[in-house]
């Protein structure tokens, strides 16, 4: 079965030290609590909050995840074998809990820590529960993370069979929306956002500007349906209607829609019934159709970190205000796209709306068990459109200067060491 796989240096290499963890202990701890670790860090500096500055205050992390990734299983088998003995570091380093009270531990934190399953939802599922605990004030910032890796691949085959998320094997990539869509890619893959409410709490001030506003988020079951895998198109316009009215948007002002995308005929069947339900009635409104998006098309099926990164999908077209190109060439031609006031489209286009204009993108994710969540997202003014740079010949004679970090000056020798052994060796 095809996956789309990480970096595994990138999954299995870690400084345990820098997170307050023993070498003896990180043996222990899976790949999935290391990710989160690393990104918890980038997103945290990027927000302008230096983790080393977050100790003792209301910090919430909320971590989508699953513990079916198969870490546990090694790590018995190692221990079966011989190669170590199992002691108590096994169950924090591969209890699914763990996750988010790991970053809390680290960062010292004492806000509400979470780990989330939904499946598919999870990651959504996660912003839907930290907006939920930044607005009732339980806690000032919120670092919100999803997380997917295979450990075992196999050990995962049989429940994604189950759950429908790949009924046959696609040919070589998810194709949602597509006439000839057969199926989803599953990926690895990690992100982890930062929310701040607009007052800033008592973290100290918002470092610049966010990188888009969250109007509102809902978070519901579907209900009733023939299975618990079943979905609904009117459960679906239901989800989506509620997070529109929440946010006192109008369905003409959306101007991108980034899907769940399933990429199977009965699922983009499904799912276009629920676009047509919520954009249809607004056609003769609208000055352009509703951009429709797929991030699975482009980076596979990340399950929980999904809903994640269709929101940093839908991100990045509103702040180029434009659709990012698609390898799907065939948009399905049994879809009704005019009248549902939809376009799907394989290159780069303009959403339409001017330089200053406030524009909104609305993103769904859809759980196997039936736990949907869907966000309404805005940028205005703030966030001009970035301009392209000019291309200028680089002349080789020049100096390059690199930039490198680490925790400690013994540390950052090491990294330095390595760099000049890389570029000594690179051809």
């Amino acid at each position: 079965m095809l996956h789309g796989w990480l970096d595994r240096r990138g999954v299995t290499d870690f400084d345990p030290e820098t997170f307050g963890i023993s070498t003896s202990e990180a043996v222990f701890v899976k790949p999935q609590q290391r990710l989160v670790l690393e990104l918890a860090m980038e997103a945290l500096q990027d927000a302008g909050l230096p983790p080393s500055t977050l100790l003792g205050k209301r910090v919430g992390v909320f971590v989508a995840a699953n513990g079916q990734e198969g870490y546990d299983k090694l790590l018995l088998d190692e221990a079966d074998s011989g190669v170590h003995t199992l002691g108590a570091h096994y169950g924090h380093g591969t209890h699914n809990a763990s996750l988010a009270g790991r970053v809390a531990h680290w960062l010292g934190s004492c806000g509400p820590a979470m780990t989330i399953e939904t499946a598919c939802s999870g990651g959504l599922t996660a912003v839907h529960a930290a907006q939920r605990s930044l607005k009732a004030g339980d806690c000032d910032v919120a670092l919100v993370a999803g997380v997917t890796t295979f450990v075992d691949p196999e050990r995962q085959f049989p429940f994604r069979r189950q759950a429908g998320m790949a009924t046959r094997l696609p040919e070589q990539q998810s194709r949602a929306f597509s006439s000839s869509a057969d199926g989803m890619v599953p990926s690895e893959g990690a992100v982890a956002v930062v929310l701040q409410a607009q007052h800033g709490g008592n973290t100290g001030a918002r470092h610049g500007e966010p990188l888009a506003w969250i109007e509102s988020i809902e978070c519901e079951h579907q209900g009733a349906s023939a299975t618990m895998m079943t979905t609904r198109s009117d459960a679906q316009s239901r989800l989506i209607h509620h997070a529109l009215a929440a946010a006192e948007v109008e369905p003409q002002a959306i101007d991108v829609f980034e899907c769940h995308g399933s990429a199977t005929q009965l699922g983009d069947l499904v799912e276009f019934g629920a676009i047509r339900r919520v954009f249809g009635g607004s056609v003769a409104k609208r000055a352009a159709p509703v951009a429709i998006t797929a991030s699975k098309n482009i980076f596979g099926h990340t399950e929980e970190a999904a809903g994640l990164v269709g929101l940093l999908h839908a991100i990045v077209s509103l702040r180029h205000r434009s659709s990012p190109p698609s390898h799907v060439s065939d948009p399905n031609i049994d879809f009704d796209w005019a009248g549902a006031g939809a376009r799907y489209s394989n290159c780069r286009t303009s959403l339409g709306r001017g330089q200053n204009s406030p524009m909104h993108a609305l993103v769904s994710s859809y759980g196997f068990s039936g736990t949907m969540c869907s966000a309404v997202l805005r940028i205005g003014q703030e966030h001009p459109q970035p301009q392209p740079q000019p291309h200028q010949e680089r002349d080789e004679r020049l100096a390059n200067l690199l930039l490198l970090s680490a925790p400690d000056r013994t540390r950052l020798r090491l990294v330095g060491k390595a760099c000049v052994e890389h570029l000594r060796n690179a051809p």
